[in-house]
């Protein structure tokens, strides 16, 4: 439970302290009301609904002044698409890599867009995400964002089997023409 601390001064409200029980951190309310402003990196940059994959990935980087090794890694969620605040997503899983990115690495489950997206967009289109959480001291929050495209192909169309891949084709086209300005190869 925190204590809310009120500051007087001269009989004037200057402002509030906020206090953790067994916590040394104090910090003013109206600092905690304002998120630290975190880099969120949303991976793949292209999401297909009709995808198999089950997670999306998130990176999370912090401001110099900010430590990533403060995240409760247990809060972290997609709390807004579009700028529309939306059900908390957790993240399925995340972990630290101070060593390698120095950002947190998060893992959400794949519907994020399956499920959340609002009904009514047209494919393709930009989709800004908002990744949020709270830091160890149990106040101080983060929030980023950020655009990727989604798409929701038709039918048939990774299914043409002239072009390669698991169609089932060779990959050639049938077409003898090399482009025009490539050189033959004999």
């Amino acid at each position: 439970m925190r204590k809310l601390i009120p500051i007087v001064l001269a009989g004037l409200f200057m402002g509030a302290l906020i206090a953790s029980p067994g916590s040394d951190k104090i910090c003013y309310a109206q600092d905690a009301l304002e998120p630290i402003a975190a880099t969120v990196d949303i991976r793949p940059n292209t999401i297909n609904l009709r995808r198999n994959g089950n997670f999306i990935m998130g990176m999370i980087k912090f401001p110099e002044e900010n430590s990533i090794a403060d995240i409760n890694l247990k809060t972290i969620a997609v709390t807004k698409i579009n700028g529309v605040p939306v059900s908390p997503i957790p993240a399925d899983w995340a972990f630290i890599d101070e060593e390698f990115t120095d950002s947190v690495i998060a893992k959400f489950p794949n519907k994020i867009f399956k499920d959340a997206l609002p009904v009514e967009l047209t494919y393709p289109t930009m989709v800004a995400i908002t990744v949020g959480g709270t830091l160890a001291d149990g106040v101080t929050q983060f929030e980023g964002t950020d655009e990727v495209r989604v798409i929701k192909p038709g039918k048939g169309i990774w299914k043409d089997k002239n072009k390669g891949g698991k169609g089932g084709g060779n990959g050639d086209d049938g077409d003898d023409d090399t482009g025009g300005d490539e050189p033959e190869v004999e």
